[in-house]
């Protein structure tokens, strides 16, 4: 056994990958939460909801984009390592058409619904462009897969402080909004070249458009589950801000995109500590179940404690946070944070399963628990909307959450375990235990 467990990355190497994705999060997004907020004071809520539908309109989308590789590239870079290289050139060539398809029907969309509207065609024009580019995301998984996070971390964080840079100088100079548009998409462009020079230099390969059916078949074969899944996830974490935007306008939007940001931007510790420390876990499934049991067990007790502590705190200080970060133009936004920060719960549960699940090969069961909670979202907002305005939507999506990132594993066999990890995870006696093993 001791020889099977020599190729596990060693503790040292997940802190450090840990260390370095959560200052990649809290630079690229925490910091970029602080300078929205600035940009939204900015703008005012009405414009705030424009810019928050092209966005949430286009990621209707996005599925074309991402094509569900992160978490079956994360799998097969650790266990595929000699096909490493050809793997990610056939991703990044099905990434790249993806982001071409998500562009030109994004923009075929809004044309047909909205012909009228040409500034809102232009926005979403602009930000279609950025899943073009996103195609060079593959390179950020690769990184991830060797524990080598800081190249990540460095190039996005230097095209951050970049494009940062200029959009507080578009607030000084009273530029409108869609410059704001722009230097979101020219930021994920600089970013994606940083990453390319870091992989040329470090890794002395090339990253090229290569498109060999048989790999391109297995990924996607492979992947499909997944895809299946995304597009569940997208719509019904997005549909929201749409069914708003069209059933109440961009003011409403705008309150409730406020109150979204806020409650979201919480969500980067899971990816942060499932990024790293599932490296780990991986191998921990081939060589000794029990193990593997054992870690999954104490991810979940840290995301469940994590999470509720978060959503304690933001329920507890709502009002203030909001009159704060957003100023008294948005203080309406409080009462729907109350409601929307308690999905954290779920979506911690959910980042953690998710990849659970793909270790465990039921990628199927992603999308079914995925559909139940796009059914039950689009079917709540349409009952609540009408009756509680923008705080019926958080409503609705607290209890898909719930639906699709836990009570749905007890519909499936397989997945049955997964529920009961996640209720034993919020069992005070684990967390006075979790406590004493920290001390």
């Amino acid at each position: 056994m001791t020889d099977k467990l020599k190729g596990r990355p060693g503790r040292a190497a997940i802190l450090k990958n840990a260390g370095w994705l959560f200052f990649d999060k809290i630079i690229r997004l925490g910091l970029n939460f602080w300078l929205t907020t600035y940009i939204a004071r900015y703008l005012g809520v009405e414009n705030f909801g424009i810019w928050n539908y092209a966005t949430a309109f286009v990621a209707l989308f996005g599925f074309f984009s991402t094509l569900g590789l992160y978490q079956l590239l994360l799998r097969d870079f650790v266990k595929q390592t000699d096909k490493k290289f050809e793997i990610l050139r056939n991703a990044f060539a099905l990434r790249l058409f993806g982001g071409m398809l998500t562009f030109l029907l994004s923009y075929l969309a809004v044309y047909l619904l909205k012909p009228d509207s040409t500034f809102t065609r232009e926005l979403i024009l602009i930000t279609g462009l950025g899943y073009i580019v996103q195609s060079l995301d593959v390179i950020d998984y690769f990184f991830q897969s060797q524990l080598k996070s800081h190249w990540v971390a460095l190039s996005r964080a230097l095209s951050f402080v970049v494009f940062s840079t200029l959009k507080i100088y578009f607030i000084y100079q009273g530029q409108p909004l869609v410059f704001f548009v722009w230097a979101q998409t020219g930021e994920l462009f600089l970013a994606g070249l940083f990453l390319l020079y870091h992989f040329h230099k470090n890794f002395k390969g090339k990253i090229y458009f290569q498109l060999q059916l048989p790999v391109a078949r297995q990924i996607l074969r492979q992947s499909t589950p997944i895809i299946l899944a995304e597009i569940a996830i997208i719509f019904y974490m997005r549909i929201d801000q749409v069914m708003i935007g069209e059933m109440l306008g961009n003011s409403s939007l705008g309150i409730y995109s406020a109150a979204v940001k806020l409650s979201e931007i919480w969500y980067l510790f899971p990816g942060i500590i499932c990024s790293s420390v599932f490296p780990s876990i991986i191998n921990a499934h081939s060589v000794d179940p029990m193990l593997y049991k054992k870690k999954l067990q104490h991810l979940y007790d840290i995301l469940a404690w994590l999470s509720l502590s978060i959503a304690l705190f933001v329920s507890l200080f709502s009002k203030i946070l909001v009159e704060f970060i957003y100023g008294p133009e948005f203080s309406q936004a409080s009462n729907i944070l109350v409601i929307h920060v308690w999905s954290g719960l779920f979506v911690f549960w959910g980042t953690a399963s998710s990849q659970q699940l793909v270790i465990e090969n039921l990628m199927k069961i992603s999308f079914y628990r995925t559909l139940f909670g796009l059914i039950g979202n689009v079917i709540l907002n349409l009952i609540l909307i009408p009756i509680m305005g923008p705080a019926g939507s958080a409503v609705a999506t607290l209890l898909s959450y719930a639906l699709s990132a836990w009570i749905s594993n007890l519909f499936f066999v397989s997945s049955s375990p997964i529920f009961w990890m996640n209720l034993y995870s919020i069992n005070p006696w684990r967390l006075i235990k979790l406590l004493q093993k920290k001390k």
